[in-house]
């Protein structure tokens, strides 16, 4: 079965839906692409389409949750038989409602497949190499008993750009330093994806964010103000979200202090306030869950161009590799240049020691001005007072 009207139709009459006091039921049916450059030259080009759906039920005040990627009638007789089951496993849970949908129309669904990008800065370089993926597609939300079915267009955008200059390596010597460093707008946008998750209320809640009892705190530089949805990016474009609510802005932080956190209709219910509709689910993962849907830095009105006024230290401008250590913890190896009396030298390699995002976003000196956005997360310019660093020449 590959079109979502007939898997709604299917659902909604299933026998084992009969005895549900209540059900939710999403569809979401997608067609991805993607597109590997090397400078402006395309090297390669993919396409995916598959249906997921999500059912989650409630029967005798027990929650019970199911997903799936729907190929078959059999494939929707064991979603719904899974979600059944945990109903009956599961402990009543106070915390557990449907959110009432956003009061609206049946929202378009149509939307167009997706184009080759167009790059927002200069990729002529060769060596450039960017990865661009597209997800496009509709969504179905419904309910028994609210009797309505909501249909919403949905797009999604990632992209990934990395540069491979020719390092001398005959001429290579390595040199372990703390100075002060410039970082590039598409390098801290993938660290955002990262600090991103922190904000989540259901990872703070349950004490795997290490912004866990901080609410109202100092816990970045006094410079770095944060906000989720903000109207200026539009990577990622969703009018509501897996639970029907439509995803707004949301303060995170404000000069360096932590002012909100991303709410499901189960945290917010637990914290008595209004779900921030942020339930989302990327179209290459099984679940949703509660995640930044267009998370950036706010530029700073008062500083121009961060880089024509930094003297001595060094630029990263981008990532090779990037892997997480722990919670706070990240390890990346990258490219940039070294800064000499106000002018940028030759490419050098470095590698992160004992990066601590958590400490290095205490480290922040100045943002600039440009804010960019790569995919669903923005930044603009960063300078750190210092980031310990091994350097190769």
């Amino acid at each position: 079965m590959r079109q979502a009207d007939e898997i709604i139709a299917y659902l909604r009459a299933h026998p084992g839906l009969a005895a549900a006091e209540d059900y939710e039921l999403c569809v979401q049916q997608t067609n991805g692409c993607f597109w590997k450059f090397n400078g402006e030259h395309e090297v390669s080009r993919g396409t995916d389409e598959n249906v997921w759906v999500g059912l989650r039920v409630l029967q005798r005040k027990q929650p019970g949750y199911s997903t799936g990627f729907a190929s078959s009638k059999a494939t929707l007789d064991e979603i719904v038989a899974k979600a059944v089951f945990a109903a009956t496993l599961s402990d009543p849970d106070p915390w557990f409602r449907f959110p009432v949908t956003r009061p609206t129309a049946d929202l378009a669904a149509s939307v167009p497949q997706p184009v080759p990008p167009v790059p927002s800065e200069d990729l002529s370089d060769p060596q450039v190499e960017s990865t661009w993926f597209q997800w496009c597609g509709s969504g179905h939300l419904l309910r028994r008993l609210e009797k309505k079915e909501v249909r919403y267009p949905q797009y999604f955008e990632r992209c990934e750009i990395q540069y491979k200059p020719r390092l001398v390596s005959a001429e290579e010597s390595a040199e372990t330093l703390r100075a002060p460093v410039w970082v590039h707008s598409r390098v801290m946008s993938r660290w955002l994806q990262i600090i991103g998750d922190w904000f989540c209320a259901d990872r703070v809640l349950s004490g795997r964010s290490p912004l866990a009892a901080r609410k109202g705190q100092i816990i970045f530089s006094e410079c770095v103000s944060m906000t989720d949805g903000v109207q200026q990016m539009r990577g990622n474009r969703v009018p509501v979200d897996l639970e029907g609510v439509g995803p707004q802005q949301v303060p995170l932080v404000a000069a360096g202090q932590l002012l909100g956190l991303l709410h499901s209709s189960r945290t917010a219910a637990m914290e008595n306030r209004p779900s921030t509709g942020h339930y989302l689910r990327l179209p290459d993962e099984m679940e949703g869950r509660i995640r930044p849907l267009s998370l950036a830095i706010l530029p700073d009105g008062g500083h121009g161009d961060l880089l024509s006024g930094f003297d001595e230290g060094y630029t990263l401008e981008f990532l090779e590799e990037l892997s997480i250590v722990n919670q706070t913890s990240i390890a990346f190896r990258g490219i940039g240049r070294r800064i000499h009396s106000g002018r940028p030298g030759a490419w050098v390699s470095m590698r992160s020691i004992n990066c601590d995002l958590l400490t290095l976003m205490t480290r922040v000196v100045a943002v600039g001005k440009d804010l960019s956005s790569f995919g669903n997360f923005g930044s603009p310019s960063i300078l750190f007072q210092e980031m310990p660093l091994s350097i190769t020449r």
